[in-house]
């Protein structure tokens, strides 16, 4: 049996967040905000922390900037 929520956020009409987390026999949690800059680059950041990893594993944090043509 696992317990499961998620959700989105509109922080501004250019910035949003994300998030989802899932419980078993570990935790696993997801959050990740983007930000649009203007028509082409949008910027994020990503945390993650997985339980079910080793302890030096467990946690990421990610950084991404996008151009869209």
């Amino acid at each position: 049996m696992s317990f499961t929520m998620g959700g989105k956020y509109a922080l501004s009409s250019r910035s949003t967040m994300t998030y989802s987390a899932e419980w078993r026999k570990n935790m696993h949690a997801f959050l990740k905000w983007n930000h649009k800059i203007d028509n082409n680059w949008q910027f994020g950041v990503s945390q993650s922390m997985d339980q079910s990893k080793e302890k030096n594993d467990m946690y990421k944090l990610s950084f991404d900037l996008n151009y869209n043509l």
